[in-house]
Formats: C-alpha cells, structure tokens, sequence
C-alpha cells in the first residue's frame, strides 16, 4: 500500500490517482458544506445590519454578493485542489481533452525535473562552505 505524504485535514474525499496510485484526500468539495451556508447567514446578517442606518433597505444586497463570494472562493479552492501533487495527473481535464491533461502532466514532469539540478547544486555549494 502506498504511503500519503501529504497531510491532509478535515479531507471530503480519499481516493486513488488513476495514474500513479498514490492515496489522495481533498479536503474541499464541490458544493458549499452547511457550515458555509451557517458562515454566509452570519456574516450577511451582521453586514446588514451595520448597513441598514447607512443604506436601508439597499444593504440587502450584500447577501448575493457575499453567497457568490463563498460559492467563488469554494470552486477555486476545489480545482486547485484536484491535480495530483505527485504525478500531476488532472481528472477534470482527461475527462474534457486526452491530449491537455497528457500535455499537463509532462509539463508538471518537466518543471518537477527542472527543479532538482537546482535544489542539488544548491546542497553542494553548502556543503563546499
């Protein structure tokens, strides 16, 4: 069985990478949770009420905004949550286009590659000092 090295707190979903078979947790989900629609309540309740002297009844329209805010927040969080740390295997884009999600991945294999020569001549030059 292979081991995560990631942590991952309060994880949504544990699954498998369909490339390199790597455990994976995602900690964000697609939707907004209960919690979030309590944390939108809250906050539009209280910005509504420090608008209301200011604005009236216009200070209702911080509710959509604050909804979409979370909603926008949720989704950016999830896709960028969903490419493998390890292979850069992306689900999404193999279920929309074969050919991108190959191209990411060798594009992921080659800046990871890219980056231990550099790493490398970086423990050599401390160990020379």
């Amino acid at each position: 069985m292979a081991k995560n090295f990631i942590k991952v707190k309060a994880t949504s979903k544990n699954f498998l990478c369909a490339l390199c078979s790597v455990h994976r947790k995602m900690k964000y989900s697609k939707s907004l949770s209960p919690k979030h629609y309590i944390q939108i309540l809250l906050i539009s309740t209280a910005l509504v009420t420090a608008g209301w002297s200011f604005v009236g009844v216009n200070s209702l329209v911080m509710i959509p905004l604050i909804w979409c805010a979370f909603e926008f927040t949720n989704k950016i969080l999830y896709r960028k949550d969903i490419p493998c740390p390890h292979c850069g295997f992306d689900a999404t884009w193999y279920r929309r286009d074969v050919k991108m999600a190959k191209l990411k991945v060798e594009k992921f294999w080659e800046y990871k590659n890219s980056q231990k020569p550099v790493i490398e001549a970086q423990n050599s030059v401390s160990e020379v000092q």
